[in-house]
């Protein structure tokens, strides 16, 4: 059939298909738009458990450090008794912490010290070895009688000038504190290694009326190594920092950094580590005061949602 044969449409058939097509077109927007909307808080519903689930299992990481380190002082009163461990023979000392150590692969020293300025250290070295320190300020001022084990058990004996005293350092004062259960310290700089870290210790009372205080040391570094090794879906970070923003377990390694060197980062402010989701994160932190505790807040870094 010829153009000129074909029926005409009327302008209200016209008129009709037109008005049906924007009807049409604005029920689909409208669809498509209550869809998305409701996707949305689904997602970041789905987003935010997601994050619970993995800053749960960094937490409990962290616990199986922390939980066995207090355990354990908790019963040493049982092991210690009464009358502090023999300043003469440190494999006294030394048959009650030596497999607490072993054990416990973040733990890397025992200390102790008394009132009267008796002191004892285990310290577990590499390829095996230990050392201890004997320390009785009252007998011998600054000279501490020093034992070094090789991994076949063979010691070897020495004395050194050291300016230490049990009695001021971080565990001893923060364990008499509050001596009814175990304290932790503030992170620190260790006396004998030089390596940042942090003490939990408590108080021992003995027969003769002095104080015992006995800490278990744990280094920063080992802490970052639950840290670092946490997978958090396809580009997260697990850490964990001061309430003044110093690094107390960094995160993993941006690419190119030997973790040798990025070891280095603990203790520092977080701004240190010029990681821009963790400076955007903290920003939305205070200057929204968007995070609470238990809660989950979303962030964009640079192109990315976080």
């Amino acid at each position: 059939m010829s153009k000129a044969l074909k029926p005409a449409v009327s302008l209200r058939q016209s008129l009709q298909t037109r008005v049906g097509l924007l009807v049409c077109s604005a029920v689909l927007l409208m669809g498509l738009g209550a869809l998305l909307f409701g996707l949305k808080p689904m997602v970041e519903r789905i987003a935010a458990d997601q994050f619970s689930v993995a800053s749960a299992q960094v937490e409990a990481k962290l616990n199986s450090v922390f939980q066995p380190a207090e355990q354990i002082l908790r019963m040493s009163p049982g092991w210690i008794g009464n009358e502090p461990p023999d300043l003469k023979n440190p494999a006294v000392f030394n048959h009650l912490f030596r497999p607490v150590l072993e054990a416990l692969p973040e733990a890397t020293s025992i200390v102790a010290g008394t009132s009267s300025g008796e002191g004892w250290l285990l310290l577990q070295l590499p390829d095996g070895k230990w050392r201890n320190r004997m320390t009785d300020r009252q007998r011998w001022g600054d000279r501490h009688h020093f034992f070094e084990w090789d991994a076949n058990g063979n010691a070897q004996d020495y004395w050194k000038s050291v300016d230490y005293d049990p009695r001021k350092r971080a565990w001893y004062s923060s364990a008499m504190l509050d001596t009814k259960r175990v304290q932790w310290t503030e992170p620190y700089i260790f006396f004998t290694t030089g390596d940042p870290g942090i003490t939990a210790s408590t108080r021992i009372a003995l027969k003769d009326g002095r104080d015992f205080v006995i800490g278990m040391d744990l280094m920063l570094r080992d802490l970052s190594t639950l840290t670092m090794n946490t997978k958090l879906g396809t580009h997260g970070i697990a850490l964990v920092l001061t309430e003044d923003l110093r690094v107390l377990a960094l995160p993993a390694a941006p690419s190119g950094i030997a973790a040798t060197d990025w070891f280095g980062n603990a203790l520092k402010k977080s701004a240190d580590l010029k990681l821009a989701p963790l400076t955007d994160a903290l920003s939305e932190w205070h200057g929204r005061n968007k995070i609470v505790k238990n809660g989950v807040s979303s962030f964009r870094s640079g192109d990315q949602a976080w």
